[in-house]
């Protein structure tokens, strides 16, 4: 049998005092992170998914965008001093894992 590995295009930003089930981030990290300066592109990609005529929508956030920004920082905290990622600075990737694996029949 061979392994295949599920992962999603997106997810939905969490509701307040909620964390993503992919990273364990807070609405309020997943929304510094989407948000766009005029001197700075946003960090993450998203989009908001709305019905015509609507003013609000749902914000997704692109896993791979998330993914990559992730092991950014990972990377990033290795390169400095002892090689620790310090859980203030990111929430663990080996905790909450991101794909689902399904058995496939070869």
């Amino acid at each position: 049998m061979n392994t295949v590995e599920i992962r999603p295009y997106s997810f939905r930003i969490p509701s307040n005092g909620e964390h993503d089930p992919f990273f364990g981030c807070t609405r309020t990290f997943w929304a510094e992170r989407c948000r766009a300066t005029p001197v700075k592109p946003a960090d993450v990609q998203s989009f908001v998914v709305r019905r015509a005529g609507d003013k609000r929508g749902i914000r997704l956030i692109d896993y791979e965008s998330a993914r990559a920004w992730m092991e950014r920082q990972r990377q990033g905290n290795e390169h400095q001093g002892n090689g620790k990622v310090h859980s203030s600075d990111l929430h663990s990737l080996d905790v909450h894992s991101p794909a689902v694996s399904e058995e496939v029949a070869a």
